[in-house]
């Protein structure tokens, strides 16, 4: 599984830089990497996001059992929000913690219901 997302993520990048270069936005978009404050938090993103949780998530599925990967990889969202309250100073709503629960809830109902 881990080959094929890799082969779904070069793809996805390739598919972006050709639209990005089709569009003559290429010189601006490796000239915005200048910015050596964007760039890291690029790089972290990157690193962070879809680099370190696709890895995560699926080499959990290799350890225990699918229902119970779901159910940690759910709580993302709980994560994101406290992340975001810190670094972007966004308020944190009850909703906003509601929601984020009510969907990972709703993952440990399906894969344990029964």
């Amino acid at each position: 599984p881990l080959s094929g997302t890799v082969i779904r993520i070069s793809t996805a990048a390739a598919a972006i830089w050709i639209w990005t270069l089709a569009r003559n936005q290429g010189r601006p978009t490796v000239a915005a990497l200048a910015d050596r404050r964007a760039a890291g938090f690029m790089l972290g993103g990157t690193a962070f996001g879809p680099l370190c949780g696709v890895t995560l998530s699926l080499t959990a599925l290799l350890f225990v059992q699918a229902g119970v990967a779901a159910s940690i990889t759910a709580f993302a969202p709980v994560l994101t929000i406290i992340i975001s309250e810190k670094f972007n100073h966004e308020p944190v709503t009850t909703g906003t913690i509601l929601g984020a629960l009510v969907a990972a809830a709703g993952i440990v109902v399906v894969f344990f219901r029964g």
